[in-house]
């Protein structure tokens, strides 16, 4: 990994309302080819926070920087950089078949057709989509969707991949499926932030642990220093980690 941040979140606040706010000088840092977990209960202010991380939204004070630029400046370049998939992968689909989905992000970058091509082809493969390239994706299993969903945001080749809520609504086949895709990914390099209020699927298999609540940043670390402490921050303890003391 780089010893400089591939992102960092710098004193990031953000109110809807007057005297409400939803994040409280956030700040944390992400390093290349991490898998890091962000943690926190429903309310906490992670969906949010993620919307700020590739400028979907504007923060009222603090700052974003990827690879020490502020994305502010970085235009629609933030994001193809840093790609986001949503808890709900219908509402992130916009064409009829899977094949065209994926086609999406490549078209709007505006690409060559011969590099669109190579981009689903990789993609294709490497996730195992090729039974689905005709299909409907809103036909697709929830494992299925999941997988088509991060397969139109690989197809535009961002360097870190924000997951929220990726397991929420999937059965234990569904999971598998999609849990293996991430584990493939960051084997080959993926840089992973993975936003839930389950640790039990995914805890093992991340670098580190950031909790959150209320808006503010309680704790983070690597997965074993922070395990221990994640029901203050009212996240379930997973069973079944044989290392966790």
């Amino acid at each position: 990994m780089s010893s400089s941040p591939l992102l960092e979140v710098r004193r990031l606040s953000r109110s809807f309302e007057k005297n409400h706010p939803i994040l409280k000088e956030v700040s944390f840092s992400l390093s290349q080819g991490s898998w890091t977990i962000l943690a926190g209960t429903n309310g906490s202010g992670k969906t949010v926070l993620m919307n700020h991380l590739n400028g979907l939204e504007k923060p009222d004070q603090g700052e974003v920087l990827f690879r020490g630029q502020k994305i502010r400046s970085m235009g629609d370049e933030i994001r193809r950089k840093v790609g986001l998939v949503f808890q709900n992968s219908d509402l992130q689909f916009v064409e009829q078949t899977v094949e065209r989905e994926l086609a999406f992000g490549p078209q709007n970058l505006k690409l060559p057709k011969e590099e669109i091509r190579q981009r689903i082809e990789q993609v294709k493969d490497e996730l195992g989509l090729e039974e689905f390239m005709n299909r409907r994706p809103h036909s697709l299993s929830g494992g299925e969707k999941k997988r088509v969903a991060i397969g139109g945001i690989l197809a535009m080749e961002p360097e870190l991949l924000v997951l929220d809520e990726p397991f929420t609504g999937l059965d234990w086949n569904g999971v598998n499926q999609v849990l293996h895709t991430l584990i493939e990914l960051h084997k080959k390099g993926m840089t992973i932030l993975l936003i839930t209020h389950d640790l039990g699927k995914c805890a093992a298999h991340a670098d580190r642990l950031i909790l959150m609540g209320d808006g503010e940043i309680g704790m983070t670390g690597t997965v074993e220093e922070v395990l221990p402490h994640v029901e203050k921050w009212g996240v379930r303890k997973p069973e079944g980690l044989t290392w966790l003391k």
